[in-house]
């Protein structure tokens, strides 16, 4: 009963009101009080926080931040407790409206795909299949059947750009100064 006047409450219900009496909806909001997981939209919660929906539009985690001059941003911090990474978008008032962002204090970015990684971003460069880059560009080089760069045929621009490598037909174009 603890405090509520109900008996039938189930075990890892979390009790709320329905603005009439006190209540419970398992199969919504679960507490799994001997693995310490909460459940929402589940009642068999996988990890301390499982968020089962049906997808599609308004079906995620949603972060608003009530001042339009500042930023909204999901949190991931280290054991010590120290920011680690941050993924955000700025306010549409703020110094860099609408601005998404990643932020990693302590090193990289990564993007790893079926445990390649493919992309990497820090603070020296960008590499592409190259873990430690050692320019502000690196690319792998290629293998028998996969070219490290290669440009597809397109438009010329209409007005010559300093640096722009560009390919029309069977011909490659670089602009210099």
């Amino acid at each position: 009963m603890g405090g509520t006047g109900n008996f039938g409450f189930l075990p890892g219900s979390v009790i709320f009101s329905d603005g009439i009496r006190l209540t419970e909806d398992n199969q919504n909001l679960y507490w799994n009080f001997v693995d310490k997981k909460l459940g929402i939209g589940t009642d068999d919660p996988i990890s301390p926080l499982t968020i089962v929906s049906n997808g599609g539009y308004e079906s995620g985690i949603t972060i608003k931040s009530l001042d339009p001059q500042e930023y909204s941003s999901l949190d991931f911090i280290t054991p010590s407790g120290g920011l680690g990474f941050k993924i955000g978008l700025y306010g549409p008032e703020s110094f860099e409206a609408n601005k998404a962002f990643f932020y990693n204090e302590l090193g990289p970015l990564s993007i790893i795909i079926s445990n390649d990684e493919v992309l990497n971003i820090s603070n020296t460069g960008v590499g592409i299949f190259i873990d430690k880059p050692t320019a502000y560009l690196e690319i792998k080089s290629g293998s028998s059947e996969i070219a490290p760069l290669k440009l597809n045929s397109g438009e010329l621009l209409s007005l010559p750009q300093e640096g722009a490598i560009e390919s029309y037909q069977d011909k490659l174009y670089f602009t210099t100064s």
